[in-house]
């Protein structure tokens, strides 16, 4: 049976990655399979309720909204997620998924938008990420760092380097407890000014 398991399903902005600031029906499915030391969504462990795919598609319709987020905690430890992303796109959604560097991406379908979350050496996490997804980015997708010091930083540059990504856009988010906006910026124009530096729009939206 294709169940979710769900944090939530909520109508609000998108506060990263290059749509910032476009509405979009945020799905968040429960669950993780990382534990980041810095994890500021640490609440979508915690399943709120279950629901299956037609049911989840009838309250994403709700909000006559043609944007649709699907994000956790981790959707891709979730078998069901996959067939909520190919129903999606069947009614001709907009479609974009945020997943952390762990979770093979390469049987998502091609219309979907990939946000790659790549966890940085101060996440603690860092052996965990597959490099391989790297490869498989295209032009449309978009793989992001969170940066908590210089460490972080020159980390994701020389990843970056390496393995020579085609991602769209390369996006870098401060790490608010550990270094400020303007520090991040000032690295970012320095070492890697074709990446974009985005703050965390969404809090301001208490995106949960």
């Amino acid at each position: 049976m294709d169940e979710l398991k769900l944090y939530d399903i909520f109508y609000s902005i998108q506060g990263e990655t290059s749509l910032v600031g476009k509405p979009a029906v945020f799905v968040r499915l429960a669950g993780c399979n990382l534990n980041c030391s810095w994890c500021d969504t640490d609440y979508a462990r915690r399943v709120r309720f279950s629901a299956g795919v037609p049911e989840v598609i009838s309250r994403i319709e709700e909000f006559g909204c043609p944007l649709v987020v699907i994000t956790g905690g981790e959707p891709l430890i979730q078998p069901a997620a996959v067939s909520l992303i190919e129903e999606l796109l069947y009614r001709r959604y907009s479609l974009m998924i945020e997943t952390n560097g762990s979770m093979d991406i390469a049987g998502l379908p091609q219309e979907v938008k990939i946000i790659l979350d790549m966890k940085t050496p101060s996440s603690g996490e860092t052996g965990k990420m597959d490099l391989r997804n790297l490869k498989m980015l295209r032009p449309k997708d978009e793989l992001k760092f969170v940066i908590s010091d210089m460490t972080d930083f020159f980390w994701s540059r020389d990843l970056v380097r390496e393995h020579d990504p085609k991602a769209g856009e390369i996006l870098f988010s401060p790490e608010e407890n550990s270094i400020s906006f303007e520090e991040l910026g000032d690295l970012v124009k320095e070492y890697m000014p074709s990446a974009r530096i985005q703050p965390n729009i969404h809090k301001i939206f208490a995106i949960k």
